[in-house]
């Protein structure tokens, strides 16, 4: 960059704070995604800040972002990057001890297809990694924790380390980290029991408020709590893990501007 260039961009410091958040006003009225914000409203209010003296108003930076392409720009270069990142996850080679004795070397993507057969031994083995699978309404889905040590392990020296991944998998429009549905079991609870069957329903009520919108972070300081806080219920307390599952999980929420 030139010198007068980079000294122009220097004292327009704060004119360029001013042009992002105009830039971050436009895309949100436009549905814009928090990502355009991020990636192409950044270099838009560079530019601008460059080119004129004055802060940008809202109108032209509407008009801006109208005359670009900007899914089709964002869809090309995400998918090409996550697919380069789970391709990354799915190769990596791992030893897997099992119970019986003996050691194997699996591919995380092998794991995960055996992990949605029946039994608990190759969920744990993806736990042991930063990841599960789930099963819903015939779809599978694979979880992704935002910060672990297996996954800062496996994604160390690529591009994605340090917690990267979690960023490019929360952009996927498919990606969503939080919880939508609960199941309570307690190995000392008969099954067909009159507490199992309470369980059982809260667990339903609590799942289909969740799958109607409803947050966890909303739900859990209503429930009965002790006076240090703890849970007084056994759904209080899945709640309050579910919470800390959703916290691995969810992406940062972005302050408003």
């Amino acid at each position: 960059m030139a010198s007068g260039l980079r000294a122009r961009m220097i004292l327009g410091w704060a004119r360029f704070i001013e042009n992002l958040a105009t830039y971050d006003r436009a895309m949100g009225g436009l549905g814009q995604t928090v990502r355009h914000a991020d990636q192409l409203g950044t270099i838009l209010a560079a530019h601008d800040t460059a080119l004129y003296d004055t802060p940008v108003t809202l109108d032209h930076a509407v008009a801006r972002i109208e005359g670009l392409d900007i899914d089709n720009y964002i869809a090309g270069t995400d998918e090409s990057a996550h697919a380069d990142c789970l391709s990354h996850l799915l190769s990596t080679i791992i030893a897997v001890e099992f119970t019986t004795g003996g050691t194997s070397r699996m591919t995380i993507g092998e794991i995960v297809g055996k992990a949605f057969e029946p039994g608990d031994f190759y969920q744990a083995e993806l736990r042991r990694n930063g990841l599960a699978t789930r099963k819903k309404d015939g779809r599978r889905f694979l979880l992704v924790a935002r910060r672990h040590r297996g996954l800062n392990d496996i994604f160390a020296g690529t591009d994605w380390e340090g917690g990267a991944w979690s960023q490019l998998f929360a952009r996927l429009k498919s990606a969503d980290g939080r919880v939508a549905e609960l199941f309570i079991t307690d190995p000392g609870t008969k099954s067909g029991s009159a507490l199992a069957v309470i369980l059982n329903d809260a667990a339903i009520i609590v799942s289909l408020f969740l799958q109607h919108g409803g947050r966890l972070d909303d739900l859990a300081p209503s429930l009965g709590r002790y006076d240090n806080g703890a849970p007084v219920s056994p759904l209080g307390a899945v709640v309050d893990l579910a919470l800390e599952i959703e916290s691995e999980v969810m992406p940062p929420e972005r302050p408003e501007t």
